[in-house]
Formats: C-alpha cells, structure tokens, sequence
C-alpha cells in the first residue's frame, strides 16, 4: 500500500525572519473583538501570492488572531490555496487563531477538490 504524499512540500511562510517582515500588516484591519480581519480579493492566483504573502509573513510576526473573509474570491489556483494552506499549517505550529469567514462557492469548491476542505474546516 502506498504512502499518501503531502498536500504540500514546501512552506511559502517558512522565510519568518527579520528581513522578511514588512509594513504589510497595514491591509489587515482589526475588528472590534480583538481579531484581525483579512479581506481577501475577488482573485487569488499566483499573481496576486507575492503580494498575500508578505501581509501573511507580517501578521504571523505580530501573532494577533486573523479571521480570514473570502467572501470575495472569484478566481483561486492551487498558488494561492497553497498560501492559505501554509497560514493555517504555521499558525497551528505558532499557536495563532487563524479561520477562514464565509468562503465563496469558488474557493470552498477550488480547496475541497484539492483536499484543503477539512483543513479549512470545510463542509464537503
């Protein structure tokens, strides 16, 4: 019987240090319950990872519970459920409150076909 292989290999949030924290954190926004808020866009492809990723490299560092709303996302790849992926995987390791707040039809669809669903505590 074969191994089942990782979902992912590599950590694109793995490079936490200090050269690589930038002022970032500045597009998430702090609800009033003490959670920050990241509004994804209607995009999140790999175009747009770079980009996620050095705002995700940011709030790890600052280590305030994110609520990740992806309400929004119309166009996802595997980049960027990678990315997510990786959030959810280090803040788990860190101990940092990450969920995932009213997911799309596409994203909740893109992240169950490529075996992110219950990762993301998703209904499948």
């Amino acid at each position: 019987m074969s191994k089942k292989k990782p979902v992912m290999s590599h950590d694109p949030l793995a490079v936490l240090d200090d050269d690589a924290v930038t002022d970032a954190a500045a597009d998430v926004q702090a609800a009033g319950d003490g959670v920050a808020v990241l509004n994804l866009d209607s995009s999140l492809t790999v175009a747009e990872t770079a980009g996620l990723q050095e705002i995700l490299l940011a709030h790890v560092r600052s280590m305030t519970p994110l609520r990740i709303d992806a309400a929004d996302v119309e166009t996802i790849d595997t980049a960027g459920l990678q990315l997510i992926a990786a959030l959810y995987k280090t803040g788990a390791a860190k101990g940092l409150q990450v969920t995932l707040q009213a997911p799309s039809e596409r994203f909740t669809d893109a992240a169950s076909r490529i075996g992110l669903g219950a990762l993301f505590g998703l209904r499948t």
